[in-house]
């Protein structure tokens, strides 16, 4: 159970490094449906966002029912196990979180535009940014600023990909983004990288 937790939590620092999520108050709700490979773990992603302050991240049932959700507004990380009816709960800096935020001045800054492309119809823009032996590739959609695929290199080597297989732009319902009743809150310590209490 807790291995698949780590992974998904592995994911969603994928995620929200590459999706520019974190950008102006009022930004896109949409749906998108990644497959994320990473080494020899490839699981099926559904990524749920809502503005600027709420994501969700759902794995698929072949790798272990776990619901993660983001709250940038409550400074706040919860990770729901749905068979067994239980959550963790992560309280973090949201200051910690500014090194996972690729938003449109970081694309425009700090990255490189190497080209553009269409993916899954929605014209994308490809942006390349290179930080020591780590290159990471993104294919945005132009105005939207979604990520449809994301590409990290270690010293030309891949490491990560994550790759869109839908796209649905429009309002996501409020309860996607709330532990939903009846759940049972567990105590454990668990960490994405600079994401650690505010005290």
């Amino acid at each position: 159970m807790f291995k698949r937790v780590f992974f998904v939590l592995a994911v969603l620092a994928f995620l929200a490094a590459g999706n520019g999520w974190v950008t102006a108050a009022g930004g896109p709700e949409y749906k998108a449906v990644y497959v994320v490979t990473q080494g020899k773990e490839v699981a099926t992603q559904t990524l749920y966002v809502k503005g600027s302050a709420k994501m969700r991240l759902e794995m698929d049932a072949r790798t272990g029912a776990v619901q993660t959700i983001v709250r940038l507004d409550k400074n706040v990380v919860w990770v729901l196990m749905t068979g067994e009816k239980m959550y963790m709960e992560q309280k973090f800096n949201p200051k910690q979180w500014a090194q996972y935020q690729n938003d449109q001045d970081f694309f425009k800054e700090k990255a490189k535009k190497i080209g553009e492309e269409k993916v899954l119809g929605y014209n994308c823009a490809i942006y390349e940014y290179v930080d020591g032996n780590i290159t990471t590739k993104h294919w945005v959609v132009k105005d939207l600023w979604i990520n449809l695929r994301i590409i990290m290199l270690e010293s030309g080597k891949e490491k990560l990909k994550m790759e869109a297989k839908e796209l649905k732009v429009g309002p996501q319902a409020d309860a996607l983004f709330e532990v939903p009743n009846g759940y049972e809150k567990i105590e454990l310590n668990f960490n994405l990288p600079g994401m650690g209490s505010q005290g």
